[in-house]
């Protein structure tokens, strides 16, 4: 996208405006949910702002949908979704750093490197990320 020489965009880029449909958000969420078993819980990741559509938004209305477990990238943004959901919905984030400070928020850290297992407190509710073969984050084997 091309910008002005001061970095904002040209004006008739900037009357541009992207409308988000809460409703199809929330219709899409429960007919993915459908297709899951009744043992199964869906989960929404709404990282990066919900990607552009508005993390406190989106959130709150897949709450209303039905939805209770969340994941965002950082503590930071676990911390900000906490703000505005109720204290039953799961709010996890996949940088599973400061384990401590996450359960001060009721919040739960994605533990993927032993480092971080080491951070955890006894007690404190974590989630393991295991390395499904594609060589992203998670453990290649269980620590022992």
């Amino acid at each position: 996208m091309p910008l002005n020489m001061n970095g904002s965009l040209p004006a008739k880029l900037s009357r541009c405006t992207l409308t988000i449909d809460l409703k199809a958000i929330c219709q899409n969420y429960r007919a993915l949910d459908a297709m899951s078993g009744e043992q199964t819980q869906t989960a929404a990741v709404v990282k990066a702002d919900a990607y552009g559509c508005g993390a406190p938004e989106v959130s709150k209305a897949l709450y209303a949908a039905g939805t209770r477990t969340f994941y965002v990238a950082h503590l930071q943004e676990a911390v900000s979704l906490r703000s505005v959901l109720p204290q039953n919905a799961d709010i996890l984030y996949f940088d599973g750093t400061d384990a401590p400070e996450a359960a001060k928020h009721n919040v739960t850290p994605v533990i993927n490197t032993q480092k971080q297992l080491e951070a955890v407190q006894p007690g404190q509710k974590i989630a393991i990320q295991v390395d499904s073969g594609i060589m992203r984050l998670g453990f290649d084997n269980f620590p022992k």
